[in-house]
């Protein structure tokens, strides 16, 4: 669904004359992700250590972003981005654990996803550079962009874990957690000729539920409208099913191409 959304707008901005779209500027950004997954699934009788105990490491997967920027005063600009991680590793457990009240020992197969939604409404405050002169030489001191705004996040987490033994009957168990949570979000990017440097982050606690993401990086133009991009995003996800509580933590570089219409 979100693809064929990011297909739609992308068809209407493209073909848009002459009209109220000529106030809009569209961004997409596609590229991949290095992730690598920390945390701990913790319950009254044991405490899962996911990098230690089960051996997650660098995993790679896709990235989707879709920006939209306006000229008009009161209204804000979106930011939709969508990650998807999944990993699945056999592991041998030394001690046994508990999951979702199943008991778990020796030989398991276990598979974590990940799945998040950004969407982001915020407003934009600039302040203009000027020219400077140092010596014989001049030079644009650059712009600087504040965004603050709301970050409506979806998360979809999914822990699934099974004994290799054949000889024990259990099924798969699983923690599935789906929740949404509405954050604060700050950013702020430095341009500077052909370069732009980034920093946001949006971070929520309710309850027993939190939610951080931070990112930051740096964009270069290639050509006209096309620029390449690297940044590091740190993701934190903390929330309670039944018995189990999870503690989820992923530590990524981005590496992405982004084209403004």
């Amino acid at each position: 669904m979100l693809k064929i959304l990011f297909l739609g707008l992308l068809v209407v901005f493209s073909y848009a004359e002459d009209s109220w779209y000529d106030r809009f500027e569209v961004q997409v950004e596609a590229g991949i992700l290095m992730n690598e997954f920390d945390g701990e699934l913790k319950n009254p009788t044991a405490t899962l250590d996911f990098a230690k105990e089960i051996g997650y490491d660098n995993t790679y997967s896709s990235y989707f972003g879709l920006k939209i920027k306006n000229n008009y005063e009161y209204l804000p600009n979106v930011s939709l981005n969508v990650i998807d991680m999944q990993e699945e590793i056999d592991s041998t457990f030394e001690t046994p654990k508990k999951v979702a009240d199943w008991d778990f020992n020796g030989s398991v197969t276990s598979q974590t996803k990940y799945r998040v939604a950004n969407l982001v409404l915020h407003n934009s405050y600039k302040v203009k550079g000027s020219m400077q002169k140092f010596l014989r030489w001049e030079y644009y001191t650059g712009d600087i962009e504040f965004n603050l705004g709301i970050n409506m996040k979806y998360i979809n987490y999914s822990f699934r874990i099974k004994n290799n033994d054949t000889n024990i009957p259990e099924p798969y168990a699983y923690v599935d957690i789906n929740t949404f949570v509405a954050q604060p979000y700050i950013g702020m990017t430095y341009y500077w000729y052909d370069l732009a440097f980034f920093a946001n982050g949006s971070a929520l606690s309710i309850s027993e539920t939190k939610a951080r993401n931070y990112q930051v990086g740096l964009d270069y133009r290639l050509y006209k409208d096309l620029y390449i991009s690297a940044s590091y995003v740190f993701e934190d996800f903390q929330a309670t099913e039944k018995n189990d509580k999870v503690d989820f933590k992923t530590f990524v570089n981005k590496f992405t191409f982004k084209y403004i219409f």
